[in-house]
């Protein structure tokens, strides 16, 4: 689009910052970093809701940051993201908060039964996450997640995961892309499929909480809502994404215009553009995968239908991180290939 990209990161081999114009390596409250950050660029977006709201406040004094920090305050706190979801009539997974030890008998009494200890920040996507089965095991959890602030919530094994991603601008104008099955592997995102299988009625229920948690924190950019599917069709709130969101990867692939497109078009001020699906899509999450032989990469990429986005390798492991999508013309086929493929790529479900 002919825009310049500064990017602040302390990795000194972030993937963004392989390919932009200027990278800052620095912490993200480094007050040199920041104010040469503002200097430069006209509009300032987070790449995780784990950036500090106060180094977004001081970029929010001289440039447009989008979503804004009170969004992100809300987004990278458990306890603010569940409330605000409660007070926009959105159902919650039942909790209870643990501000110190204090709090744990009370906070076991009121969920008793199998649970998970959440860490409030810094928790999101699978991290800083226990099981718990009884008191003990919540009193050890809790000390091992160094009695910071959490969340103890139900576990709810028998539920589906879905997210809905919608992009919205400055004026209010909101675009929501298809709803996506998704699947987690060791608390990591492993794989996503679009469109979802649901009945109407979940769809219409997801994008209508969508919408709500977007308008109330007058949010601007790209926003990822996640959602429990229970057995009975109830839906649950989960957790939000502020940012573009692994669960929409696939949007690169199969839909009219990608939701990275979408947050280019809400920082721009530009508006957003149509987010029609043009095919189903299944995507593969190649995090903490082994580096696959050669021939099985061969065996990959002979398929026509898919499309293969390698990242980064982080060193020293050599973990993978990228993804590659299937698409097809409907969701059972973009899965049955993905099947297929996992397979060759020697990933087990």
């Amino acid at each position: 689009m002919g825009y310049r990209v500064a990017v602040l990161d302390p990795d000194p081999y972030a993937p963004a910052g392989q390919i932009a114009n200027i990278k800052l390596t620095a912490a993200y409250h480094d007050e040199t970093a920041l104010q040469r950050l503002a200097g430069l660029c006209q509009a300032v977006t987070p790449a995780s809701e784990d950036i500090p709201v106060e180094s977004l406040r001081r970029l929010g004094a001289s440039c447009f940051v989008a979503p804004c920090a009170a969004a992100i305050a809300i987004a990278q706190d458990r306890l603010a993201e569940k409330s605000l979801a409660q007070q926009c009539g959105c159902p919650t997974v039942p909790f209870a908060n643990i501000e110190d030890s204090g709090y744990l008998v009370q906070a076991w009494a009121a969920i008793d039964g199998p649970a998970l200890l959440k860490t409030r920040c810094y928790g999101h996507d699978g991290k800083g996450q226990s099981p718990v089965d009884n008191l003990d095991d919540l009193v050890t959890a809790f000390d091992y997640r160094g009695r910071v602030p959490c969340l103890l919530e139900a576990r709810l094994t028998a539920a589906q995961e879905i997210a809905l991603t919608l992009a919205r601008s400055g004026d209010g104008h909101t675009v929501l892309y298809p709803v996506a099955e998704i699947r987690t592997r060791q608390g990591h995102l492993d794989l996503c499929c679009a469109p979802a299988r649901l009945p109407a009625a979940q769809t219409e229920a997801a994008r209508a909480m969508a919408h709500r948690l977007a308008e109330a924190m007058d949010y601007v950019g790209v926003l990822t809502v996640k959602y429990f599917v229970l057995a009975d069709g109830r839906l649950l709130f989960n957790e939000l994404a502020a940012q573009p969101h692994g669960s929409a990867d696939y949007t690169v692939d199969a839909c009219l215009a990608d939701c990275h497109l979408q947050q280019v078009r809400a920082l721009a001020g530009l508006p957003l553009c149509d987010p029609r699906p043009v095919c189903a899509a299944a995507t593969t999450h190649l995090q903490g995968v082994p580096w696959p032989p050669p021939e099985a990469w061969e065996t990959l990429l002979a398929q026509a239908e898919v499309r293969l986005h390698l990242d980064h390798v982080a060193a020293p492991s050599g973990t993978l991180m990228g993804h590659y999508t299937c698409l097809a013309a409907t969701p059972e086929a973009a899965l049955a290939l993905a099947t297929s493929t996992r397979t060759a790529l020697g990933i087990n479900d």
